[in-house]
């Protein structure tokens, strides 16, 4: 059970403090007697402790970590990922869903070793940007059907608003030995493009997305059997890169071991205090990602003295 620790609260007119199992969640009362308040288990029984915004933490596992022990797990699983898409190049692995925040490299690792592949004849490589209507989506599973075929659905979330998308994902998911795949619509679509109603599909199917289809499925909602599904179908490699911390634990690998900013022209001095910029700015920034240094990159370029105005007004939430 998540633990809080409570540095001030109140229990009637007891000051409470200490860390507790969570119960229920921060809830905002102006007509508490501070700012809300939070359900605790206290002796066995749940209790509700008033609390300021400021007044407690959530004890998580990833705020028990070092910024050390993040990045050697975020190092990890992108070496677990390239793993596995040399197993889709291989013809080992079938099917793959990669989650993690946006803009931190993942869909850049796997188009790289995809089109390398591709470039010596090795697959038949094919990457899915945007949005996809279902029978989009099954017509590029027709075209990507036989062994070798390999396509990438990238960051194509809207899938999950429909119901036959989610089916024909789940079916070119699927780890079992045949994928059967079918449109039992009428289509005079289809029929003039010469695509058969059903047809066994033996490509293989990468979904990169945003989504982290491990709190999905716990939320409980409509969907969650669907993400169930989907995580049971395919092998699921979540990067462990979700929150605002962890983002900035990648950015900081990305630009410690490449020279992503040198190639921009950018000094070390200036490097560095992109870093402090972002660092103190981070929950702020209308968007945190390796796309956020590539911006900072191009005002310090523009304008090496009032690069930091130019940010703040064009890049902090107002």
């Amino acid at each position: 059970m998540t633990q809080v620790e409570i540095k001030s609260g109140l229990f009637y007119s007891q000051e409470i403090n200490g860390s507790f199992p969570l119960a229920k969640e921060y809830v905002n009362c102006h007509t508490s007697k501070k700012d809300g308040y939070i359900w605790i288990i206290r002796d066995s029984k749940q209790i509700k402790v008033h609390v300021g915004r400021n007044d407690f933490n959530i004890i998580t596992a990833e705020s028990l970590k070092s910024d050390a022990e993040i990045s050697q797990e975020i190092e990890d699983r992108f070496t677990v990922m390239e793993t596995l898409v040399d197993g889709v190049i291989n013809r080992t692995i079938k099917t793959m869903i990669l989650s993690g925040a946006p803009g931190i490299g993942k869909s850049f690792t796997v188009d790289e070793k995809l089109m390398k592949a591709k470039r010596e004849g090795k697959i038949r490589f094919n990457c899915l940007t945007g949005s996809c209507t279902p029978i989009g989506l099954y017509l590029q599973l027709w075209n990507h059907q036989n062994e070798g075929d390999v396509l990438v659905l990238d960051d194509i979330d809207s899938i999950f608003n429909d119901q036959e998308s989610l089916n024909l994902l789940k079916g070119a998911l699927d780890t079992g030995r045949t994928r059967q795949i079918s449109w039992m619509s009428a289509s005079s679509f289809l029929r003039e493009e010469g695509v058969d109603n059903t047809f066994e599909f033996k490509g293989t199917v990468i979904f990169i997305t945003n989504m982290n289809f491990d709190e999905m499925i716990e939320k409980g909602t409509k969907l969650s059997p669907h993400f169930a599904a989907l995580v049971n179908r395919a092998v699921y490699l979540d990067l462990g890169i979700h929150s605002t911390r962890e983002i900035m634990v990648r950015i900081n690998q990305v630009v410690r071991n490449t020279t992503m900013l040198e190639d921009l022209g950018v000094s070390k001095m200036h490097a560095d205090e992109i870093m402090d910029w972002m660092d103190s700015h981070k929950e702020t920034l209308r968007s945190l990602s390796i796309r956020t240094i590539l911006q900072l990159a191009s005002f310090i370029k523009t304008s090496p003295r009032s690069w930091k105005m130019i940010a703040e007004a064009t890049m902090i939430k107002r």
